[in-house]
């Protein structure tokens, strides 16, 4: 039976989310992207600005590769969608000119891009509806971006194995805000992990998170913000830093890195200075065991952590699933299942972030180019600049909303979006959305007859 069409959104949804339509969104970019100052002396071909934005259609249309999009490039109706959908003003660059143009660009001036859309989600009160036990809780975890056993470049980390070989790679520390009630996840600039000026050694996801932190306070100043990440980021050190920027937190504290912190743990439950509590609901049985005022370790015992245990054991298993948390979030019967769910919401990082930009077209450890300089960091920079802009429309627009719904997948909206691009003359996304919710009845999209 055919899959029953979404109703078109009424003019006031469609209205309430222009400010935050992909056209407005890219022209946000754009704008942000003009500031970049022009690294080439010579008169150029191609601006710089255009060819980010060219980059830019590459991962918003999700392209395999650089080649398939200069494939078709110099026709007329491609050069017109690329103006009319991304601002483009003159023709895309071929592959190879793309790498050599971007190659020098810092990428910490691409990066600005990210500041540009959540200031305009803050402005329009969407991150309002991402609270969750009254602030942003951020999830922070790394992911490979590229590696090499043949080519490198000045920012690569380098790994020597056992036989010899040195191994070449990037790595980048993703930082996502994630609500447990909401599917769509809105990540910030992510901060690369590769070779720092002046270092001896490689970088590494922890001094990657310190530069990061001190980023996200200064675009959110007054936010109330929790940092939810694994068991390498409940140490000392960097406790102290989140002290120190007024971030709260919840991070997974590891039996075996937290010997004296469990132990202590421990002898406060045989105590009965913990208190517990446990539930059973349709098979599912979830415990929970809390403490407050505990020293972090004998190294840090001036920092003083809540702790949660919490278990859960299905109705057709024996042994209990557990996971430990530390916090500075007061824990009370109140409080503890809220902490757990934006505990637990962790894995959002790497489901609906990592999973999706490997394996729903978005091709993140595909290699585009790795450059002499910057480039495999600047496509980083885009392929998840545009992995927002998606997950914008997904929680706000009513037309992507719908066109989604249509279809089956994301790969499968993907592939319909690039027909689109590469067959018609294209002028509007509102166009490209209504095309895909009804087949083109409308007659919107112009075929390419040249």
């Amino acid at each position: 039976m055919p899959k029953a069409l979404p109703p078109i959104p009424s003019y006031d949804d469609i209205q309430a989310s222009s400010c935050l339509s992909v056209k407005r969104l890219l022209e946000a970019v754009r704008k942000t992207f003009t500031k970049i100052p022009e690294h080439r002396t010579a008169s150029v071909e191609y601006s710089l600005v255009d060819t980010l934005m060219s980059g830019a259609a590459v991962f918003s249309l999700k392209f395999p590769s650089l080649l398939k999009f200069d494939e078709n490039r110099e026709e007329a109706h491609i050069k017109h969608n690329l103006q009319t959908l991304y601002g483009v003003s003159g023709q895309a660059p071929c592959d190879t000119q793309m790498r050599t143009i971007l190659d020098p660009v810092e990428p910490a001036q691409v990066a600005k891009g990210f500041d540009t859309l959540h200031r305009s989600l803050e402005r329009n009160g969407v991150l309002r509806e991402f609270k969750y036990l009254g602030a942003l809780v951020i999830l922070l975890d790394a992911t490979g971006e590229y590696s090499s056993n043949c080519i490198g470049c000045p920012d690569c980390c380098t790994r020597t194995h056992s036989d010899g070989t040195v191994e070449y790679y990037h790595q980048m520390l993703a930082a996502v805000i994630a609500c447990p009630n909401k599917k769509t996840v809105l990540p910030l600039a992510p901060e690369p992990i590769i070779k720092q000026k002046d270092a001896s050694k490689n970088d590494c996801e922890i001094n990657a998170a310190k530069r990061l932190m001190p980023k996200i306070r200064k675009l959110f100043p007054k936010r109330k913000i929790i940092i939810a990440a694994d068991g390498i980021y409940s140490k000392g050190p960097f406790i102290k830093l989140l002290k120190e920027l007024n971030f709260d937190y919840i991070l997974v504290a590891k039996e075996s890195d937290h010997v004296n912190l469990v132990n202590e743990y421990i002898e406060c439950r045989v105590a009965g200075k913990a208190e517990e509590y446990e539930e059973t609901k349709d098979g599912l049985t979830q415990g929970f065991c809390w403490t407050n005022n505990l020293s972090l370790n004998a190294s840090h015992s001036d920092i003083k952590v809540n702790l949660l245990n919490f278990w859960e054991i299905k109705q057709d298993e024996e042994k209990p699933h557990s996971w430990i948390w530390i916090t500075n979030l007061k824990l009370t019967r109140r409080s503890v299942c809220r902490v757990m769910r934006a505990g637990r919401c962790r894995w959002k990082v790497e489901n609906e972030t990592f999973n999706t930009l490997k394996n729903q077209g978005y091709n993140l450890e595909h290699n585009y180019g790795h450059g002499k300089q910057h480039l495999a960091t600047v496509f980083g920079y885009l392929m998840l600049l545009m992995f927002l802009i998606d997950q914008i429309q997904e929680a706000c627009c009513p037309l992507f909303q719908a066109a989604r719904n249509r279809l089956h997948s994301r790969t499968s909206l993907w592939e319909k979006l690039r027909g689109f691009f590469t067959n018609y003359f294209i002028e509007s996304w509102e166009d490209i959305w209504l095309s895909v919710i009804y087949g083109n009845q409308r007659g919107a999209l112009a075929p390419n007859t040249s």
